[in-house]
C-alpha cells in the first residue's frame, strides 16, 4: 500500500483514532469483543502482515520495515491467559530475517518456509525462517498478476479448496487462484495463476484469513479481508473453492485506520489483525471457536513430519500409515478434504526428497 507522510500531531491522531475508533459492527457486537495490543517494541514500522505457528502459541511473526527493501520478519513473545487468549506483548522483539517490500499477506506455507507478496515490486517470496534468508523471489508479473502482489495465503484444512494457494493485488483487489509445486528442500515452483474476476476484492485488500467454522453469526464457510484503502475488515462467504462470494461481503470491524494483516490464532481461534500507519498497532478480535488441535505435520509445518518432531525419518511413514489406514484428517496432507491417493504422492513426494527439514 501507499506510505503516508504525515506531522506529529497527525501521528499522534492516528494512535489514538486506532486505540479508540474500532467498531464491531451489528450484529457481531454482540459475540465478539476487541483487545488493542498496541505497538510490538522493537519492530521497525510501518508494520506488515502476521502469523502464529501452531508450533510455537507464545510467539507472534510480524512483518516489520513494510515496503521497502529493508524489510524483515520479527517474532513478538506473547503472554496468554487461563483460558489461552492472548493478553499482550511478554517483551521487545526479534529479527527472524530478511523479508524484502513485505507487506499485508505473510503466511507459514507447507514446505515449512514464510510465503509472501512483495509490494511495490509485484514477487512472490519465500523466507527459511532456519537461516533467515530469502530462498525463492519469483517475478509474478509474467503470469499476468496485477502490479502489485500484496498477499499470499493459503486455504487451511477443513475449508473448501483446502490446500489452494492464493494471491491477492493492492490496490485493484485481483484475486487469483495459483497453481503450484512443492519441490526439493521446500521451496515453492508456481506455474501459473488464474484470476477469478468474480472474486475481485474491494477496499484495497492486504491480508486475508479463514473464519474457524461455527464461529458465533458467521454460518457456513467464510473470509476475513483487511481492506486498507477503506479503513476496514470485511466479512465474505466463500464459494466451493475457498474463494470469496463478493455479493455476501459485509462490514465486520470498521473505523481503522490502515487495515493491514488478518491471522487466526491456531490454539484459540481468535482472530489478529495489524495495522499499516495508525498508530502501528496489533488488535485482537476474541468470540470466535478454536480450530481443531494440529496434527503433528501442521504443527511443525511439515506436511512430511507425520508425527511432528521436526525431522523426516522412516518414524513419519509409520505414524503417516497409522492415519491413512484409519482415513484420519491427519492423512489429508495435501488440503483436498479428503483421505485419498493424492495425499500418499504428496507425502512421499516431501518425505523423499527431505522437502522439510529441521
Amino acid at each position: 500500500m501507499k506510505t503516508n507522510v504525515v506531522g506529529l500531531g497527525a501521528a499522534l491522531a492516528l494512535v489514538c483514532s486506532a486505540a479508540s475508533g474500532q467498531v464491531l459492527e451489528p450484529p457481531y457486537d454482540s459475540a465478539y469483543s476487541i483487545l488493542n495490543l498496541g505497538s510490538p517494541v522493537d519492530v521497525v514500522n510501518p508494520l506488515g502482515g502476521l502469523f502464529i505457528l501452531p508450533s510455537d502459541p507464545l510467539s507472534l511473526y510480524i512483518g516489520g520495515s513494510a515496503n521497502n527493501s529493508l524489510g524483515a520478519l520479527y517474532r513478538v513473545p506473547l503472554t496468554r491467559d487461563i483460558g489461552g487468549h492472548i493478553t499482550g506483548f511478554a517483551g521487545a522483539a526479534t529479527r527472524v530475517g530478511d523479508l524484502p517490500y513485505n507487506d499485508g499477506g505473510i503466511n507459514p506455507d507447507p514446505g515449512g518456509m514464510i510465503s509472501y507478496g512483495q509490494w511495490p515490486v509485484n514477487r512472490y517470496g519465500q523466507m527459511d525462517p532456519a537461516t533467515g534468508l530469502l530462498v525463492t523471489d519469483i517475478d509474478l508479473a509474467p503470469f499476468g498478476v496485477a502490479s502489485s502482489s500484496s498477499c499470499v495465503a493459503f486455504i487451511p484444512a477443513g475449508q473448501p479448496g483446502a490446500g489452494g494457494m492464493r494471491i491477492t493485488s493492492w490496490g485493484g483487489g485481483q484475486y487469483y487462484r495459483v497453481a503450484f509445486e512443492l519441490q526439493a528442500g521446500g521451496l515453492i515452483q508456481i506455474f501459473d495463476a488464474e484470476e477469478v474476476p468474480s472474486s475481485q476484492l474491494p477496499g484495497g485488500p492486504e491480508g486475508l484469513t479463514y473464519v474457524p467454522p461455527g464461529s458465533p453469526l458467521i454460518p457456513g464457510f467464510a473470509m476475513l479481508v483487511s481492506a486498507y484503502s477503506a479503513g476496514k475488515v470485511d466479512l465474505y462467504d466463500v464459494d466451493g473453492f475457498g474463494d470469496p462470494i463478493i455479493s455476501t461481503g459485509r462490514p465486520f470491524l470498521t473505523g481503522l485506520s490502515g487495515a493491514e494483516g488478518a491471522a487466526i490464532d491456531p490454539l484459540t481461534g481468535d482472530f489478529l489483525f495489524s495495522t499499516f500507519g495508525g498508530g502501528s498497532q496489533v488488535v485482537v478480535v476474541t468470540g470466535f471457536v478454536a480450530p481443531p488441535p494440529p496434527c503433528g505435520w501442521q504443527a511443525s509445518n511439515c506436511p512430511a513430519d507425520a508425527d511432528g518432531d521436526g525431522d523426516t525419518d522412516s518414524d513419519d511413514v509409520v505414524v503417516f500409515f497409522g492415519y491413512w489406514d484409519e482415513g484420519d484428517r491427519c492423512a489429508d496432507v495435501n488440503g483436498s478434504g479428503s483421505v485419498d491417493s493424492d495425499d500418499l504422492l504428496y507425502f512421499f513426494g516431501g518425505w523423499d526428497q527431505g522437502a522439510c527439514r529441521p
